[in-house]
């Protein structure tokens, strides 16, 4: 530390001393070389004082730090005098005479506004402190470079360790950074998706991504939030295997609990779409017992959130009961119940010992989650005046009568338990008038097959209505209008 100080008075004394013999010499030369000596000398008193002030600066010269170590003592030691006469100032300012109190008073708080400047650390003190405030910037700089030079998934897996498990959200930024984490997904290069594609790397790090946006305290949540968490699940689809059945705990658990804090529509919408995938009924992968118990329970916990919510509503409005936001969103909570059903009733996964109690266990708990289904039809006052609320409940209601009457008729096949057991003929009685409503909405009047409702069975009239539902929708399940 001595020698560089040394070299740099001996520069100093050495320019001193050229200036003095140029001007002895010739003014003219003097006159140039004292003006860059000049210059020379205030960058030098800059390089030095400036760390003092300002610990970011990128100037770390032994005669910083010595100038540095000086202010320091010369601050503290005046910072401790202040606070010692604001002791003194308090112990005047009680004083019977008015312009002595006056005096000390103003003294008091002069010395209150001196003292405020906090107290400086010892360099190495300081330098630690600012290591770790700026860590996670570091670490997340240091992701993007590695991945933008490399492309390689290793650089990925290694970033969601680093950057993940912390509440300001550095992994989110990271790909929002690498513009892995913005858009639909469809701007993702192919060189990306041809490196990912074997490991899995990225569906696996917008999972994380997810996650640690839970992280974030719901009162700082708000529409970026939802675009984030909209962004990560583009990212999650668009580079997800076609095939791919969530199974995996982080999948599933990621899934509810967006379902569960989102009040985006389309980000509740997409996480019960994946906790429907898990389940999938057709799936070429089936779920195991465990995973259509934990999606059933998931699921259950949504309906009982929402429809406390709904009943809310409804009490601060004073107005109808029904959800009028999001019908397809709703039906679609509805769906993964019947596929968790029929994924156990059509044996496509296998139920553990003992299996009749399992069994009923699960159609009770279905049977309570399929009786809530009315609370969450709009209302008949919402649909009429609301033809795309209606295009909405129609395109859930294709979603769900289909999978619903393929239980209705496992469940009538069964000797186990009974469909009207498990289905309630009011849940029938609400899908019927709310699609009576619909269908008038929609100028859509469709071929009624028998209006009479106590001849019929569950079955045969969800059967019925399937089939009205399906009338309205071409082969590309597209929906088609037929004027009256």
């Amino acid at each position: 530390m001595l020698v560089p100080i040394l070299l740099q008075l001996a520069l100093i004394v050495f320019l001193i001393g050229l200036t003095i013999l140029l001007w002895n010499l010739h003014s003219v030369v003097a006159t140039v070389s004292t003006s860059f000596t000049g210059i020379l000398f205030l960058f030098l008193v800059a390089v030095t004082v400036l760390p003092a002030y300002r610990w970011d600066c990128c100037y770390r010269a032994p005669q910083a730090l010595l100038i540095y170590t000086i202010v320091r003592v010369i601050r503290n030691r005046v910072t401790d005098v202040l606070q010692h006469c604001i002791k003194l100032c308090a112990a005047h300012t009680a004083s019977k005479s008015i312009p002595s109190r006056i005096w000390w008073s103003t003294l008091q708080k002069v010395c209150g506004l001196l003292s405020r400047t906090p107290r400086y650390r010892t360099s190495q003190a300081q330098e630690q402190l600012n290591v770790r405030t700026h860590a996670r910037a570091l670490d997340v700089e240091t992701a993007i470079t590695a991945y933008e030079k490399t492309l390689d998934p290793d650089c990925l897996d290694q970033m969601s360790v680093a950057l993940a498990g912390v509440q300001d959200t550095p992994l989110v930024r990271c790909l929002r950074a690498l513009d892995l984490a913005g858009g639909d997904g469809s701007t993702l290069t192919l060189e990306i998706l041809r490196r990912s594609a074997p490991s899995g790397v990225l569906p696996r790090l917008a999972l994380i991504a997810l996650r640690e946006t839970l992280t974030v305290e719901r009162y700082r949540r708000g529409s970026d939030w939802e675009t984030t968490v909209h962004a990560l699940f583009n990212l999650y689809n668009a580079t997800t295997p076609e095939n791919f059945v969530p199974h995996d705990d982080l999948t599933l658990r990621t899934a509810f609990l967006i379902a569960m804090e989102a009040k985006s529509t389309d980000n509740r919408y997409t996480a019960l779409c994946v906790l429907a995938a898990a389940v999938n009924v057709d799936s070429v992968t089936p779920p195991s017992y465990s995973t259509v118990s934990h999606v059933l329970s998931a699921t259950e916990q949504w309906i009982e959130k929402q429809e406390s919510s709904n009943k809310d509503q409804v009490s601060a409005s004073a107005g109808a009961l029904g959800s009028t936001n999001m019908p397809q969103t709703n039906l679609s909570a509805f769906q993964i119940v019947v596929h968790c059903m029929l994924c156990v009733v059509e044996r496509k996964t296998v139920v553990p010992a003992p299996q009749r109690p399992r069994f009923e266990s699960l159609c009770t708990r279905a049977r309570d989650a399929l009786s809530a289904l009315p609370s969450f039809l709009p209302p008949a006052t919402a649909l009429v005046n609301d033809s795309a609320l209606c295009d909405q409940l129609s395109y859930g209601l294709q979603l769900l009568l289909a999978p619903l009457v393929r239980l209705s008729r496992k469940m009538d096949a069964s000797e186990l338990v009974d469909a009207h057991a498990l289905i309630h003929g009011d849940v029938v009685d609400a899908l019927e008038s709310v699609w009576g409503t619909a269908s008038a909405v929609l100028d859509y009047a469709p071929v009624r097959e028998g209006e009479g409702k106590a001849e019929r069975d569950v079955t045969e009239r969800l059967s019925a209505l399937q089939r009205e539902v399906d009338h309205l929708f071409n082969p590309f399940g597209l929906m088609m209008f037929f004027p009256r």
